[in-house]
């Protein structure tokens, strides 16, 4: 599993300097809202429970304050009941279609939670000249450790109780936003670009090695 999630890491190499490099919207003429598009991961949606996961309250927030965020559910995946799908439909929560990159990126605030593991996309986003919210979280990847928050993303907590505050404060501090989106990219391309992940790799499996030759 750690490995697969390295090698995919390599394959998108060429796609994070497009990201970076090819993006054409300047930062200035970027929307002044965050965006979020997901699947309803984190846990079995029931009819009881569904309101209380993180992801459905970011949706929540952007009912509540559409004119900050503007987040939607674009798939449900995990649920005991066809209804639970019905009653999100009805009160506003799915927007059906996939959004591209390209549209996200015209957002200059990107909202990036956990879903049932670590958020796959984080590492694209970060890399994409938009300044990235992350979610509070206990779970991590080896290179997390690396990030600090307000100058490579800026955080939000668990329960998503305090994500309007953040964006509104945030879209105050035009010269914050520029700075986490330009050393948020900068690190990626540094840091996790091909090379660096492939010594990784070549380290860690070497570390295994010596576990598994009982080395260690």
């Amino acid at each position: 599993m750690l490995v697969h999630k390295h090698l995919q890491t390599f394959q998108l190499d060429s796609f994070l300097k497009t990201a970076a490099l090819d993006n054409s919207i300047p930062f200035e003429s970027k929307k002044n809202k965050a965006f979020f598009r997901g699947s309803t991961t984190g846990g079995v949606y029931t009819l009881n429970n569904w309101r209380d996961f993180p992801r459905s309250k970011i949706v929540q927030a952007s009912l509540d304050h559409p004119e900050l965020i503007d987040a939607r559910f674009t798939n449900i995946v995990q649920t005991d009941s066809d209804q639970v799908a019905r009653v999100m439909e009805k009160e506003g929560f799915l927007s059906r279609g996939r959004v591209s990159h390209s549209e996200q990126w015209q957002y200059k605030l990107v909202v990036v939670p956990d879903g049932n593991s670590v958020p796959d996309r984080l590492l694209d986003f970060l890399a994409s000249n938009v300044v990235v919210l992350k979610q509070e979280s206990t779970s991590e990847e080896f290179w997390y450790r690396d990030l600090q928050p307000y100058h490579h993303f800026i955080p939000f907590k668990r329960d998503v109780s305090n994500l309007i505050h953040v964006i509104r404060s945030s879209l105050k501090n035009e010269s914050l936003l520029r700075h986490v989106a330009q050393a948020s990219t900068l690190y990626v391309l540094e840091h996790l670009n091909s090379d660096s992940m492939k010594c990784y790799l070549v380290h860690l499996l070497h570390a295994y090695a010596q576990v598994y030759s009982g080395k260690s």
